[in-house]
């Protein structure tokens, strides 16, 4: 509830509905560890607390209609979400010059500026989709190169996005601020993608080595992601909400 972006007028009320909750609450859920560890540092908090990440939609859906929109010619990278002040496109957008077969294209209802003007001078490597259809984003997910993936500045919050990209089962790439963060370290694991410090010389060298040299496909299995599914998720919730009723 009082994140660093909280305007200040409303922070002393955030931090006191975080630490009624912290006290009254049978159980805390926290969608990731590093915020779980936030609720102890601030309100002592360490009992009866549980992570359970965002997720993914496991059921089996075709959406072969938009593969068309990729092209074979390209290296085709892909970001769906939203851009905030926190979490920054503007190194990606000028590594994307190391190389005129690399085109990203966007699916948000609205970019910064400085997205637009990228778009604006580079228009063949630089695609604005707009607003999507939730099923059709996911539909170009499955479809993509590789999906780019943009972390917060703060470490206790982690985009929800990323999880649903395990879904698409294409690689990952997550642009991060600290190289040990929960995203690198998921991605890692499960050998879904790669992480990539969030400057232009570090993404750039990445496009060379990786996109531009061939070795850009991972598997794609759904092998090691089922326990992010919304399905395996809900039933760990409803094995917390049980036990919250003895």
């Amino acid at each position: 509830v009082l994140a660093p972006y909280t305007p200040r007028r409303w922070r002393k009320r955030a931090w006191r509905l975080e630490q009624s909750v912290c006290r009254d609450a049978r159980h805390v859920i926290t969608t990731n560890p590093a915020a779980a560890e936030l609720m102890q540092q601030r309100h002592g908090r360490s009992d009866h607390v549980s992570v359970l990440t965002q997720g993914y939609d496991d059921r089996n859906t075709s959406h072969e209609r938009l593969a068309w929109m990729f092209d074979p010619n390209h290296i085709e990278l892909f970001y769906s979400g939203s851009f905030y002040q926190f979490r920054n496109p503007d190194s990606l957008l000028r590594a994307l010059a190391v190389d005129p077969r690399i085109r990203l294209s966007i699916a948000a209802i609205t970019v910064p500026e400085s997205v637009l003007a990228a778009a604006r001078s580079m228009p063949e490597q630089i695609r604005l989709l707009g607003f999507m259809p939730h099923l059709d984003v996911v539909a170009m997910q499955k479809h993509a190169h590789v999906l780019v993936n943009i972390a917060n500045e703060d470490a206790s919050q982690i985009p929800g996005k990323v999880f649903e990209y395990l879904g698409a089962g294409r690689p990952i790439l997550h642009l991060c601020n600290q190289p040990d963060d929960a995203i690198s370290a998921l991605l890692s694991e499960l050998g879904k993608g790669w992480s990539c410090q969030n400057n232009e010389h570090e993404i750039s060298d990445w496009l060379r080595t990786i996109c531009l040299g061939g070795d850009i496909n991972l598997p794609t299995g759904a092998k090691g992601i089922s326990a992010h599914s919304w399905r395996n998720i809900a039933l760990k919730l409803e094995e917390i909400l049980l036990g919250c009723k003895t």
